[in-house]
């Protein structure tokens, strides 16, 4: 939601920085887009808008720079998930499932706590690779796997 009168924008969990974290300021999950393109667009207007103010879920009021900070670090993220799944598919012997792709990118993109929620992010990279014919899907042992095209 926009408000051009006061130059807000709220953004509940349309966009989740580099992960969530807790009151430690440790990361617990990742970005939980389910589509890279629509995630990507979700980033650009906001930089587009340019809020002076922004009202997240999981962080504190952001104002001015951290905004821009705020929206430039999420797309980020998402280009280095990019790489990660390309260089882990790439890397691998044999075509990479889900969970194997989500264990091995925790450290490289978190570490979160938890890697259940990495699900989203790396099905969502692997399907944009699979679309665009970069990557190959397959089934192993009855679960989606990947390997280079």
């Amino acid at each position: 939601i926009y408000d051009r009168k006061y130059d807000y924008a709220v953004l509940g969990d349309a966009i989740l920085w580099k992960g969530v974290v807790n009151v430690d300021g440790k990361f617990v999950a990742p970005p939980t887009y389910l589509n890279v393109d629509s995630y990507l667009s979700s980033i650009q207007a906001l930089c587009i808008l340019a809020p002076q103010t922004l009202l997240a879920s999981h962080y504190p009021i952001m104002r001015g720079q951290e905004v821009a900070d705020f929206l430039a670090e999420s797309r980020s993220f998402v280009q280095r998930a990019d790489d990660v799944v390309l260089r882990l598919v790439g890397e691998a012997k044999r075509p990479l499932k889900l969970h194997d792709l989500m264990e091995r990118s925790n450290e490289l993109l978190g570490p979160f706590t938890s890697i259940d929620d990495l699900a989203y992010c790396m099905s969502a990279h692997a399907r944009k690779y699979t679309a665009l014919g970069v990557l190959e899907k397959l089934e192993v042992d009855g679960v989606a796997a990947w390997q280079m095209a």
